[in-house]
């Protein structure tokens, strides 16, 4: 299932657990473009990452453990201060900054063009648009603004001036663009994808003014932080390893079903292997009518 190459570009992080000790991972990896271009190669992408890393230990046991993957991180940058450091707090599925540093700063040393360079398709992981300039067509480019909508970072027109495949966004992400333009007519104007995840609820998806619904599968919940990068990774894998939209989603429910089921952030079960099998399962759940599971990412 080997397809081209792509960028991912934003923040690498460290996960801490609070009030979890024996259980914990051994390897904390995170953040959200750490996060997507894991997945991304689990799936058979060649990656390049465009982040921030530190000059720090977990710095340097982070970029071993993403060369091996195979990705390349030639684009990503070298400062003094190590990544940032977010504790996870498991019963409010919530997160706080530990060392009041989030990371954005720091990105503005990426060079995004050079990052991009080459590359058949780029995907913005929490990466702030506002410093993405045009691309040349033919480059399929992907986007999740995450926080940087609630920062400021990007913005609707940062969101409207580019020509996106498809754009991820969870339903808090959603209601706040909407209050300035509806999703439905921001999918008429970009005539890319615009899918709003919302938990258990279906998965929602926009396309020309249009909107369908994708049930969520079944999945007991442990940790839903970092589903939403799951999803996005798998649904980005499936639509460029030839998928049409509708298996693209399943591919991504899938992926982040395996995700929020553990602890950590990032997993190698993230393949197509346990992807499939776990498609399968849920289908024949779905035609029995079995039910009973929490559904949250």
């Amino acid at each position: 299932m080997n397809s081209g190459s792509i960028a991912v570009l934003g923040r690498a992080m460290w996960d801490d657990w609070e009030n979890v000790v024996d259980d914990a991972p051994a390897k904390n990896f995170g953040g959200p473009a750490g996060n997507v271009a894991a997945h991304l190669a689990n799936l058979e992408l060649h990656v390049r990452l465009a982040t921030a890393f530190g000059m720090d230990e977990n710095s340097v046991t982070y970029q071993r453990y993403l060369t091996a993957k195979g990705i390349d991180l030639r684009a990503s940058i070298q400062k003094t201060r190590p990544p940032p450091r977010i504790r996870i707090r498991l019963k409010e599925h919530t997160y706080s900054w530990a060392d009041n540093e989030d990371g954005f700063e720091s990105l503005r040393l990426v060079d995004v063009a050079s990052a991009t360079r080459d590359c058949d398709a780029v995907f913005f992981a929490d990466f702030p648009l506002r410093r993405v300039p045009q691309f040349p067509l033919g480059q399929r480019l992907y986007a999740a603004p995450q926080r940087t909508l609630s920062k400021g970072l990007t913005t609707v027109n940062d969101l409207t001036r580019l020509k996106w495949e498809a754009v991820f966004l969870n339903r808090k992400e959603a209601d706040e663009l909407e209050r300035k333009c509806p999703i439905s007519v921001l999918s008429t104007r970009i005539p890319g994808f615009w899918i709003v995840t919302d938990g258990a609820m279906p998965t929602e998806l926009y396309h020309h003014g249009s909107k369908t619904t994708h049930p969520v599968p079944p999945a007991t919940v442990v940790n839903a932080i970092g589903g939403g990068d799951a999803f996005a990774a798998g649904v980005v894998a499936g639509l460029e390893t030839g998928h049409e939209i509708r298996h693209a989603i399943m591919i991504g429910q899938a992926a982040a079903g395996i995700i929020v089921e553990q602890l950590a952030c990032q997993s190698d079960r993230v393949n197509w292997r346990d992807i499939d099998s776990r498609r399968g399962a849920s289908e024949h759940a779905d035609e029995t009518h079995c039910s009973g599971h929490n559904r949250i990412f």
